[in-house]
Formats: structure tokens, sequence, C-alpha cells
């Protein structure tokens, strides 16, 4: 959705911020909160819009009927949408698919809730009903609880503050400050990420977590992995699958990437003073879930899952650079000192070069580049043999193995095993070119002419020799050549 989202036009609705709701459920007693089930998905597309959102899959192409999360103003439209639906109904605030309905009494709280459900079956609208509440005397909601206490901070988002030990932070000349902190503790599956995994991993939780103080305005993300610069800010990158599957989920914010150096920068401390206990998201499922996809649809259906994971892990070159990924720590360009004599240096210095593309399946321990497998040595052969099978022609036998797999020097292979099948030779038409006519050099100038095929007269009669030596008596011989040369112009006074 990145290019369609370059020419879609954004809305900018007044989304409510904690200011407005403090103002709001001053004085309120009983809450109830509801939330609309499926989010964006309730929203149906006209069908003018809907060729925006087409998409290809093994099964071709498809497209959206309904608000998908992938759209650049989704977030915008549903807020409005949503906020216009409940336009009318006392003591009610929608933040996108989460609605807070409040009252200073039970009778005040019911009367509004009432209104709300009877709106939202008019509109065709459903909640969730495990994460609606109902008539609780305090509400937690955007890192604050209410109540008829007031407003106090939710004591699970300061639990990092109260336990942080001070930190001297040096400033440079430029009224800069820390607004707020926040820390975020990898669970297992993450800390298997990659190095660049990680870090665009700490992007993609930040944003979200400061969502009220980013979203709507266009901010910078500073970042010490210099690779982020690139996979974030040009639309033309192709990053690892799991990078690739986060940046639809950061497709509502406008931000740039830059790159600033560690030692200038002071994240490093929270890095290493994390809140522990963390459960696992939802959110990094989904990207799991995303890998777990690619790797299933991608594997040739002549080899097995257990296949590829046992050869994987019997290749020393990959192996290798599964243990850069998970490091970061790859060596110069040229990989002329890595120690290791197993190692391909020609694979490595390949995939040194699209190390920003590569991701790790963790479950698995599959490489892949982008959306296709990294075989390792092992299955190579098998399947350029595979894609050949048909005895289809090089084009096509590129075509068919790269729909799924990649490993440095795919096309060298192709082309190798085509030339060497007898039965794709045999039938293989051979288109030799004629060799040239080539005419002997005049020994002075003006001394022979050559013209194609074209007769030089209108009737399409050619030169004879008795005309030509009737009308250019100074030149000795005409020779005819049956390939097309430069015409050579003939002197107006003959």
């Amino acid at each position: 959705m990145h290019l369609p989202n370059l020419a879609i036009q954004r809305e900018r609705p007044i989304t409510p911020t904690i200011d407005d709701l403090i103002h709001d459920l001053n004085g309120a007693v009983v809450f109830s909160k509801l939330e609309l089930n499926a989010g964006y998905h309730q929203l149906e597309l006209h069908p003018d819009s809907r060729y925006i959102t087409t998409f290809t899959t093994h099964t071709g192409l498809w497209r959206y009927t309904r608000l998908n999360f992938g759209i650049s103003s989704a977030a915008e439209v549903f807020q409005n949408t949503i906020q216009q639906m409940l336009e009318g109904i006392p003591n009610v605030r929608n933040i996108s698919d989460d609605i807070l309905v409040y009252g200073k009494t039970q009778e005040e709280n019911d009367r509004s809730l009432k209104a709300v459900f009877e709106r939202l079956r008019k509109k065709n609208l459903t909640l969730n009903e495990e994460k609606c509440e109902y008539s609780k005397p305090k509400l937690e909601f955007f890192g604050y609880v209410f109540s008829k206490s007031g407003i106090s901070a939710d004591p699970k988002k300061i639990s990092a503050i109260q336990t942080y030990r001070p930190l001297l932070i040096p400033t440079d000349d430029k009224e800069e400050h820390i607004v707020a902190y926040a820390s975020h503790a990898l669970i297992g599956v993450e800390q298997r990420y990659s190095q660049t995994e990680r870090e665009a991993l700490a992007i993609i939780w930040a944003c979200e977590h400061f969502h009220l103080y980013l979203y709507g305005s266009h901010f910078t993300v500073i970042t010490d992995h210099k690779p982020l610069e690139l996979n974030f800010n040009s639309p033309k990158s192709t990053p690892p699958a799991r990078l690739e599957r986060w940046r639809l989920r950061l497709q509502p914010y406008s931000f740039t990437v830059k790159y600033k150096a560690g030692k200038d920068n002071p994240a490093d401390y929270m890095s290493r003073h994390p809140v522990q206990g963390e459960p696992p998201q939802r959110a990094s499922r989904m990207a799991e879930e995303y890998v777990s996809f690619i790797v299933d649809h991608t594997l040739p259906k002549a080899m097995t899952l257990e296949m590829v994971q046992e050869e994987t892990m019997k290749d020393p070159t990959l192996q290798e650079v599964i243990r850069l990924l998970d490091t970061g720590l790859w060596p110069n360009k040229s990989c002329e000192s890595h120690s290791n004599d197993r190692v391909n240096y020609n694979d490595l210095r390949a995939l040194f070069r699209l190390r920003n593309e590569l991701t790790l399946n963790s479950g698995a321990n599959i490489l892949l580049r982008g959306t296709k497998l990294v075989l390792p040595t092992s299955l190579r052969q098998k399947a350029v043999d595979l894609a050949h099978t048909g005895h289809s022609g090089i084009v096509k036998t590129k075509q068919l193995i790269r729909e799924k797999v990649w490993f440095p020097g795919i096309d060298g292979m192709a082309e190798k095993a085509i030339q060497h099948c007898i039965p794709c030779q045999a039938v293989t038409e051979e288109h030799q070119m004629e060799p040239l006519q080539m005419s002997e050099l005049p020994k002075a100038p003006w001394l022979e002419v050559s013209i194609d095929f074209t007769s030089p007269y209108p009737s399409g009669d050619y030169f004879s020799d008795a005309n030509f030596a009737l009308h250019f008596p100074h030149w000795i011989t005409l020779k005819r050549t049956p390939l097309f040369t430069t015409r050579t112009n003939v002197p107006k006074n003959g």
C-alpha cells in the first residue's frame, strides 16, 4: 500500500486528547468501555475506491471491500465516521475503536449506554464482547486511571520510573530535554531477531507507545542503527519480510528516520534497564505469523520444511550469516578478515550486500531474503532441476525458481543446467547469422559503388552494366551486395 498512500489525500480529524477526556470525565463515578469488533473492517469501501487496495496472491488478484489497515488515512476516516455516528448521545467519547461511556450516577451511565447500543444496532456495527467493560468504579485508559477521586497515573506505566536510577544526560547548546521515558523487554521470540530487526522493533514499539504525542504531525525518529535510515526513508528499499510487515503498521504516522551515533544517543541506558515480566503482545505474534506464512507458502512442493531446516543447519556459510544477523558484527566489505575456512566467501560477500533484506524465521531456523527462501548449497541443484522438470527455456526456468527461492549464483546455475540438458539442446533451434560478404576495398576513390536491393529507379529496374556505363562512363565496374549497405550519393554532374 506504500505507493497508493503517496496519492491518498489525508484527513485531519480533531482527535480527542487526554486533556479533553479529563474535562469530560470530571465528576463521573461510573464508567463503561466498549470496543468495536474487527476495527476498520466494519466500514465498507465505496466500489469506486476498492481498486486502490488491489493486491496479488498465489491465487490471483484480490481487493478489499472494507477499510483495511494499510491505508494511510484509515485511522482518520474511522475516527470521523464513528464520532459522527455517536453524535448527539451525551456522556460518550470515542478514540478510534474504543467508546467510553460515563455518568455521575448509575442511571445516567445506563441511559447513555442504552442509546449507544441502539445506535450501533441501527448502523449494523458489532462489539468485541470479551473486551467490553460495564459500570466500573474506575477506568484504565491511555495510561491513566479515572475514578470518582479524579485522575491518576496507571501504576503499570510508572513502574519503570519508580525503580529507575538517576542518569545524568549531557545537553548541547540547543532549550533539549526529556519529555517521557519508556522501556520494553524483548520476549523470547524477539530476542532471536537479527540486530536490524531488533532496532526496527524499537521504532515500531516507541511510535505506538507514544501514539498520543506523535499521531497527526511529522516527527523525527533518531536511531543508532544506520541501515534503518534506508529501510524506512526510501520507498524503493526491499526490507526483510518481518520489517516489511512492521512498516505497514507505521503507515498512519508521518516521520523521518535519522541516524545518530550511539555515543551521542542516551537510549542505551533504558535498553539495559527494561521492565521485566511483560507478556507477549499481539503485534509481535502477528509479525511471526506473517514470517511463518511466507515460509510455508514459498517452500517448493518436493521439499519439506524439515529438509530445508536440516540442510541449513549443516551449511557453514548460512550458519555464519545467521550468526552475523544476530550479532550485527559483519566483517568488512571484502569479507577477507573471516577466519572460518569452511565458509564460501563468494556466497558470504553476496549475502553481505543484501544483509538488510535478510530475516530469520525464529521457529524453523530458516533464512529468508524478502519473501523467498535462501536455500543451502546442498539443495540448490535440486531446486533448479525441479524448476526445469518440463524442459522450459532459460527465461521460464529462472522465473519458476525465483518465485519461491533464492541463492547466490541462481541465474548461472539455471543457465548451466539448460546448456547441459540434451533434450533441451536437441529441440532448440539454432539461429546462425549469415556471414557478411564483404567487397574488396577499391584501390582509389570513386572506382566502385555498392547499392542494396532497392532500385534507384521508380520502375523498380536495377542498373545494368550497359546502362551504368552509358550514364557513368568514368566508373569502371558495378558490384552488388545482398546485404544492406550505405548507398553512395551519385554526383549531379555525372
